[in-house]
This record gives structure tokens, C-alpha cells and sequence, in this order.
């Protein structure tokens, strides 16, 4: 019995002592490796493990100086069908490493704190790869990326659906191409901090660097309109009107109308008088332009099966010259609207010639 106490008491003896000393190895390699960065630590194509902290620093700034000095970051951008290169001087942007900076982020990678970087950089082998932390003059970047904006950027343009000697005629549409600055920036200084020499490629399937805008009018949108079912035509008789005519024509130009089968249990309303609004249209007196338009637009829609009891309309209190009696219409400010519904089962696109 006594030896059985005595044959723990020693087993765990041994087992202190080995602990101590196990404490006691760490301890040193954590002093001899105070000022060193743990091996294993590489950045980018450089590999500081082992090497003391100033001189790791001293490798990064000389390394990637050198690049930042003579070297271009390379853009390849894929826009739809066309591919454009662009390239900006590293220098033109002050492009330049933070050495010190990125030595402390590569050792704080191996560890939390000095005991877990001493086991991981040690005893368990742990690579690590640390990007380069770098300081760049945004304006100037942002300066560059603005004359990539203008080599690639365009307007989206809406099919166009018109009258050609009687016959429906359509132009197709065109997507618009915005490049997002703030997006390109953070692509670009990731991209670098983790490869300098990878060319960087803004992909406009991603939508991130390079946004594509839908027009609102494509053409597959207006494969749905096949015919058209009533026109209307009116003279202007006034010059003073010509320019309001033109602003009152432009403002319900391609405007879509779903129809019963497509706008559910409520129908959207056509409002003139929102429309008018849009093109910043003055409305705080009478217009005989604004009247002739609706009054037009209100002709061509008696030719058509939308239900009369849909209609909003106020005529004029005496006739008017450019147009018959009783297809007048009237809109003034937010008191007098011409409204409708499209109570037919089709939608239908109000457009002039």
C-alpha cells in the first residue's frame, strides 16, 4: 500500500518536472524571438519569416518600391462584347508600401496573443500569407479611374417604336454602362495588397465594378405591341403653343399601360397631369398647348374599346379651333385632370409621331 503511494507520488513528480521545463522552453523561445517574425509569415511573393522585424520591414519596402517606382496596376475590363485594357502608373497615385505596418498585421496572423504566436510559429507549423498593407492618394486615383469612366461608360437608350409611312416600325434598345468608382477602388487596393503583379479584371457579369443599366424600354418589352389601334392627328394653329405642345408630347411619349390580363385586381390610372409634372411642366394657369395635347390624346382614345366610364375628362366651356366639338379636353394645375384606365385585356404604349 505504501508503494502505491509512493508510485503516484513519483509519477507525478516527473510529470511536474516536465511541465516546468516544457514552461520554462517556451519561455525562451518567446524571448529569442521577441523581435523576429515567427517563420511560416510570407507576403505576397516574399517570403520574412525568421528575419527581425526592422529588416523584414526593410525587405517588404524595398521590394515592392521598387515595383511601386516602375511599375503600372493593369485593368482589364469586360464590357458585354468589348474588352478594354487600361493601365495607371503606380506613381501617379503615390503608391507605396506600409512596411512596418504589414509586418506587425503578419505576425498578429500567426496569434492573438505572444503565447498562441509562439505555439503556432514554433511547434505547429501555421503558413500564413498577409497582404501588403500599402497607402495610396485616392484623389489621384479616383481621377484615373474617371478617364477609364469616359473609354467605357454609355448611355442606356430605350427601343424606339414609331409611325414610318403607315407601318409600325421598332429600334432596338441599348444597355448603359456605369462605372462604380467606390466599388473600382476597393477592387483595386484589395487586388494589390494580395497580388501587385495580377492584371485586375473588372467583369461586368459581376455587376460590382461595372454596373449595367436596363433600359426601360427594351425591345423585348415591346415585342408585345404588334399593332397599332387608333391614331389622332391635330393642327397647331397658334406659334405661341408649339413650345408647350412639344413638352406635353415628350411627357407621355412611350408611356405603358398594362392591361386587365397584366395589372391584377386594380388597374393603374393614367394621369396627364402627373406626366405634366415630371417635365417640370408649369400647370398654374391655363394652357392651350397642355389642352391641345390631351385633347389629341383623348381623340385617338375614343377609337379604341377602353371603357368611356374609366374617363376623367373636363371639356372647354366654347369650342376651340383645333379640334371638333365634344373631343376638347381640359387640365389645369392639380384641380383639372384627364385620366383613364386601360380596361382592355392588352397592355398598350401611348407614343407620338
Amino acid at each position: 500500500m505504501k508503494r502505491w503511494k509512493f508510485a503516484i507520488a513519483l509519477t507525478f513528480l516527473i510529470f511536474l518536472i516536465t511541465a516546468l521545463v516544457s514552461t520554462a522552453g517556451l519561455l525562451v523561445a518567446g524571448v529569442l524571438t521577441k523581435d523576429k517574425v515567427p517563420p511560416g509569415i510570407s507576403v505576397g511573393q516574399i517570403d520574412i519569416g525568421r528575419l527581425p522585424k526592422q529588416e523584414a520591414a526593410k525587405k517588404i519596402e524595398e521590394y515592392y518600391g521598387n515595383i511601386f517606382k516602375n511599375e503600372y496596376i493593369k485593368i482589364e475590363c469586360n464590357v458585354e462584347n468589348t474588352n478594354k485594357s487600361f493601365k495607371i502608373k503606380c506613381s501617379d497615385i503615390e503608391l507605396y508600401p506600409k512596411a512596418q505596418e504589414t509586418v506587425d498585421f503578419a505576425i498578429s496572423k500567426k496569434g492573438r496573443g505572444a503565447f498562441e504566436r509562439i505555439i503556432y510559429g514554433y511547434f505547429v507549423q501555421k503558413a500564413v500569407k498577409a497582404p501588403l498593407k500599402i497607402y495610396y492618394n485616392n484623389d489621384k486615383l479616383r481621377q484615373n479611374l474617371m478617364s477609364l469612366a469616359a473609354l467605357i461608360e454609355k448611355k442606356s437608350r430605350n427601343a424606339n417604336i414609331y409611325l414610318l409611312d403607315g407601318r409600325l416600325t421598332k429600334d432596338d434598345s441599348q444597355n448603359g454602362v456605369v462605372l462604380n468608382i467606390e466599388n473600382s477602388i476597393e477592387k483595386i487596393i484589395k487586388s494589390i495588397s494580395e497580388n501587385v503583379n495580377t492584371p485586375i479584371v473588372f467583369d461586368y457579369k459581376k455587376n460590382y465594378e461595372i454596373n449595367i443599366i436596363e433600359p426601360e424600354f427594351s425591345q423585348e418589352k415591346l415585342k408585345a405591341i404588334e399593332d397599332v389601334i387608333a391614331t389622332y392627328s391635330t393642327e397647331i394653329k397658334s406659334d405661341q403653343n408649339v413650345g408647350d405642345i412639344k413638352l406635353a408630347s415628350k411627357a407621355i411619349n412611350k408611356i405603358w399601360l398594362n392591361g386587365a390580363a397584366t395589372s391584377g385586381d386594380k388597374p393603374v390610372e393614367f394621369s396627364f397631369n402627373n406626366y405634366l409634372r415630371k417635365e417640370a411642366a408649369i400647370m398654374e394657369k391655363n394652357n392651350e398647348g397642355y389642352n391641345q395635347v390631351a385633347s389629341t390624346l383623348y381623340a385617338a382614345l375614343l377609337l379604341t374599346d377602353i371603357d368611356r366610364a374609366g374617363v376623367t375628362r373636363v371639356s372647354h366651356e366654347s369650342s376651340v379651333d383645333y379640334i371638333e366639338p365634344g373631343l376638347d379636353v381640359v387640365v389645369f394645375g392639380d384641380t383639372i385632370d384627364f385620366k383613364f384606365i386601360n380596361s382592355m385585356e392588352n397592355p398598350i404604349m401611348i407614343f407620338h409621331r
